[in-house]
């Protein structure tokens, strides 16, 4: 009975405090989120990694591709035809161009598989 009454009366001074720890708290969680994030800036201009291609004199014929243990090549957006885009994003998301990008049960479906 002591200790209800306690609670009671005491909530009411504890409550606005304990409401600044969590939005303290939550404002740290996401500066330590978004610090790790990567420049949007920086994509166009970032080094990847490729395979290296030697050609003939003549800078036609391909004769040799050396690559690690991934053979890598950039092609741009416009390069990569249009049924590889559609199958992606079919197989990804069906309805990504009606959602407007985000959808709520897509990600939650999605999530604990890539958490593995």
């Amino acid at each position: 009975m002591k200790f209800t009454r306690f609670i009671s009366k005491n909530l009411k001074s504890y409550a606005p405090l304990a409401f600044m720890a969590i939005v303290a708290g939550s404002l740290v969680l996401i500066a330590l989120v978004l610090n790790d994030l990567p420049n949007p800036e920086e994509f166009e201009t970032r080094q990847v990694a490729q395979s290296t291609k030697i050609y003939d004199r003549t800078g036609k014929v391909l004769l040799y591709e050396i690559h690690g243990e991934e053979k890598k090549n950039y092609y741009s957006y416009s390069e990569i035809p249009e049924s590889v885009k559609k199958a992606t994003i079919s197989i990804e998301d069906k309805d990504f161009y009606s959602h407007g990008g985000f959808s709520i049960p897509v990600h939650h479906q999605t999530a604990p598989s890539s958490n593995r």
